[in-house]
């Protein structure tokens, strides 16, 4: 799609930035969700 090498690198890195960025909210939603089931069965 481009064939300026150096707005490909750009690219390429912000989809890793972008792939870190998701990983890490994923884990976090994970987290509160595995607290959350935590609470509720100590509530119970």
């Amino acid at each position: 799609m481009y064939s300026d090498p150096f707005t490909f690198s750009i690219l390429l890195h912000y989809s890793l930035i972008l792939k870190l960025i998701l990983k890490f909210i994923f884990i976090l939603i994970n987290r509160n969700i595995i607290t959350h089931n935590d609470k509720v069965k100590t509530g119970f």
